[in-house]
């Protein structure tokens, strides 16, 4: 398939930076008991309270096993935190054995620790632990401390709700999102008909699909800057999905179909232990699962059934009568892009975030991560360092059935400019992460050096004579070949590569630095091989930093990769014409080539 270098202009954001604010009508615990007591005292109230058959538990609408708000919960989420929801979840209707002796004190300490707290996912979440427990709650207290918690809480949700968001910041982003959203709807959720809990309903629908609409592109994918809270983005939106039912009131159709869609996105992006790119760990592999399950119950149809079954081997695809969704995604407006093989467990995958300057991805195979973390090389002409003086803007996306693949490019310093090709092919099993560096006005002395943010699972096994790095995990994960650099090791000339970092030397106007990665374990034992391919035009030799062409031989099979360095020309290699800027095929039994990609 052909794929042209026609550059889309950014696309803008169509969320609006408008956000009406609630009033805050801060509510008085006593006078909220004096109210309650015109009609019955507060034992009446407390025993109708604990002993109401609906609304039901939220661990009930999910699955008993369950344990919802621990969803959200991260790695470093202090103990303090997690013991506190799990006492709360465990709460019976009547006080049971092991119960702290004293709930008064428990209570009056939490709320007067939480008026000094700033704003956190852990206070949020703390909060609306809270709210689930109010109905129990109010057999272990006395009235107007249950009061005062509950208008501690209903005040947390007016006060969250008048505050200007951080967008820029996930963390105050997601915190907002909790309070105002979460909370607000729990509320309503559990006191229906308390008047002070009326507009909570509405007021927290406002606020989940204000937060959508901030966080997503409008098909499900959030923002690179958000990617980090996915995973409590999905949390809180199923959690809110499920209670959102029951609380009187519709979501948005708008803000209902993003959830949808955000829920497919996340099984693109769930590695196959169950976390999600760029995540560093979270919950228990069940716990990822349950949120998962939960999600898709919440807004998930039967093609995210199939995919969520085949992602673990559970179901085969084969099998499935009509065609799944496609295993890959991207977005120009949410600078994200998720390149994946398939939808089978151990499917190679590269997750790619380019917001702003920065550019990291989330490069892995099933559930083995090969690396995770910014990958912008060093690059220094004439001694001198190149700085980064643009954002990153897409050049080119290509998704079909032979590969996926991404073209990034930023202005550096002076004329100079640094792309980033990142290619995934299905079918042939290998990845490729390249870099052209282009721009030069002269021939300058370049030094390249490109680190890789390797795991700490793995084990690095370069080999002694040649310049190939192999990758294990468990078992044979792949082999990393840096096809600028002479095969074998003892030649340094042009750079070297030990596996953490290609390091490349050249004297030019331009430099390509590419790095093949074989991810067949099959043909971890056959014999590879590497050529730089003589490129001519018009009868004379092209330079290195005008041109490269690279042949690789993985034991039967062969491919060969092209780059120019300064636009399209009429040039020869290897028997082949070519006219285009970038070209990768595979060798046939007959000698001819097959494209696998063709940039124009």
């Amino acid at each position: 398939m052909t794929a042209t270098t026609e550059s889309r202009p950014k696309s803008t954001s169509k969320k609006s930076d408008k956000k009406s604010k609630a009033q805050v009508g801060r509510l008085q615990g006593s006078s909220f008991v004096a109210g309650l007591e015109q009609h019955a005292p507060w034992e009446t109230w407390a025993e109708k309270l604990a002993n109401r058959k609906r609304p039901v538990t939220l661990k009930k609408l999910v699955g008993r096993s369950c344990r919802p708000l621990e969803w959200s919960i991260k790695v470093n989420t202090e103990s303090e935190t997690v013991d506190l929801l799990r006492l709360l979840d465990s709460l019976k209707r009547r006080p049971q054995k092991g119960e702290p002796a004293d709930w008064p004190a428990v209570v009056s300490d939490w709320v007067e620790t939480a008026k000094q707290r700033a704003p956190s996912q852990a206070f949020a979440l703390e909060s609306i632990a809270w709210a689930h427990a109010l109905s129990r709650l109010a057999v272990r207290l006395p009235a107007e401390q249950w009061c005062d918690l509950f208008a501690f809480l209903l005040n947390t949700v007016h006060e969250s709700n008048a505050a200007a968001v951080d967008r820029e910041d996930p963390e105050h982003a997601i915190c907002s999102h909790l309070f105002s959203g979460e909370l607000a709807l729990t509320l309503a959720y559990w006191l229906p008909r308390v008047d002070a809990c009326a507009e909570l309903g509405s007021m927290a629908r406002k606020s989940i699909k204000d937060g959508i609409v901030l966080f997503l592109d409008g098909e499900g994918v959030p923002q690179s800057n958000y990617l980090r809270i996915w995973r409590a983005l999905l949390a809180c939106w199923t959690r809110c999905s499920l209670l959102g039912e029951f609380v009187p009131g519709r979501m948005k159709k708008e803000a209902r179909l993003q959830f949808e869609w955000f829920v497919r996105q996340s099984l693109r992006s769930r590695r196959d232990d169950g976390r999600f790119l760029f995540e560093e760990s979270s919950v228990s592999p069940k716990s990822r699962d349950d949120l998962v399950k939960a999600a898709l119950r919440a807004g998930g149809d039967q093609a995210d059934h199939d995919v969520f079954s085949c992602s673990n081997g559970d179901l085969s695809p084969g099998k499935i009568e009509y065609e799944l969704p496609p295993s890959s995604e991207h977005s120009e407006w949410a600078e994200f892009a998720i390149l994946r093989s398939h939808w089978t467990p151990k499917s190679p995958y590269i997750g790619v975030a380019f917001d702003h300057s920065r550019l990291k991805s989330d490069f892995g195979i099933g559930r083995d991560v090969i690396w995770c973390g910014e990958t912008i090389p060093d690059i220094r002409i004439d001694s001198k360092p190149l700085q980064i003086e643009s954002e990153w803007e897409e050049l080119c996306w290509l998704s079909d059935k032979d590969v996926d693949y991404l073209e990034l490019e930023v202005r550096l310093s002076g004329t100079w400019k640094l792309q980033r090709q990142i290619l995934l092919a299905r079918e042939d099993g290998f990845a490729m992460f390249a870099d052209v560096l282009a721009g030069g006005t002269r021939p300058s002395k370049i030094e390249y050096f490109r680190p890789l943010p390797l795991s700490e699972e793995l084990e690095l096994s370069p080999e002694e004579e040649t310049s190939e790095v192999f990758i294990w995990g468990k078992r044979g994960l792949g082999c990393m070949m840096p096809l600028a650099l002479n095969e074998w090791r003892q030649d340094r000339s042009h750079g070297e590569f030990g596996g953490s970092g290609l390091r490349q030397r050249l004297v030019g106007t331009g430099l390509y630095a590419p790095l093949f990665i074989d991810l067949d374990p099959k043909r971890l034992r056959k014999p590879r091989t590497w050529r730089q391919l003589t490129v001519g035009e018009q009868l004379h030799l092209v330079r290195r930093d005008e041109a490269a062409g690279f042949r690789v031989q993985i034991g039967k099979q062969q491919w060969v990769i092209y780059r120019s360095l300064n636009g399209t020309a009429n040039r020869t290699f290897l028997g082949q014409n070519v006219i285009n800027e970038f070209l990768v095929a595979r060798f046939l039994n007959d000698g001819e080539i097959e494209t696998l990609i063709e940039i124009e």
